[in-house]
């Protein structure tokens, strides 16, 4: 497509799905009648549009909200730098929501791939091991409230931040034992990700550095 061609386009309007590097090209061709941080692409491409058109729409959309639960005022910051007012977070089971997409349902096929033997047994002594030091973490610390967080539970990084969420109050009255405990049941996580996502070499390599580094201390 030439680039008469694409201003024509762009200037009849409609939704254009386009990579960020494209649509910075564009915009710096002025070919569009003018996890964000301020270094992103998308920021960059929004300070470009609003050089020269003040009174253009703009909306953002992202299928990745959990990214603005963490960190520093994540929501705030985003819609600073997109210059945006209001924010509408919708969930699944929205009206609206739910009914679109009950309209054009995908299909979805589920692909497994079974552990050989030594991942099993691996991922059996990971989870051994995690069992042991939330029964520790849970005997050492009755006043807190970890009923609900099980061995299932502990899967997710979510659960770091509930026990952490607690202990912060008096975590400068912790004993040196909890955040062992704490310290353990993220380094465990982390093996079973990396149990799965690594392959035998590199796997072996990342046991090797964790047992130099606690040989060393």
């Amino acid at each position: 497509m030439g680039k008469r061609d694409r201003q024509d386009l762009y200037k009849n309007g409609g939704l254009i799905s386009v990579t960020s590097r494209i649509l910075i090209i564009v915009m710096l061709q002025s070919d569009i009648p003018m996890e964000v941080t301020p270094l992103s692409l998308e920021a960059f491409i929004d300070r470009l549009y609003r050089e020269k058109n003040k009174a253009g729409l703009l909306k953002a959309f992202s299928d990745q909200p959990e990214h603005i639960t963490s960190g520093m005022s994540p929501l705030k910051n985003i819609m600073k730098e997109f210059q945006l007012r209001h924010v509408h977070i919708y969930a699944r089971f929205h009206e609206d929501v739910k009914n679109t997409l009950e309209t054009c349902k995908a299909d979805v096929i589920n692909l497994y791939q079974h552990l050989t033997e030594p991942m099993e047994a691996i991922h059996r002594v990971i989870v051994l091991c995690m069992t042991v030091t939330l029964f520790e973490l849970k005997r050492s610390n009755k006043t807190l409230e970890l009923d609900d967080l099980n061995i299932e539970s502990t899967y997710f990084h979510s659960s770091d931040a509930v026990v952490r969420r607690q202990l912060d109050p008096v975590w400068h009255k912790a004993g040196p034992r909890t955040k062992q405990h704490l310290g353990d049941l993220v380094m465990l996580r982390r093996l079973l990700t990396y149990l799965l996502s690594y392959d035998t070499l590199t796997f072996h390599a990342y046991l090797e550095t964790q047992a130099n580094s606690l040989a060393s201390q």
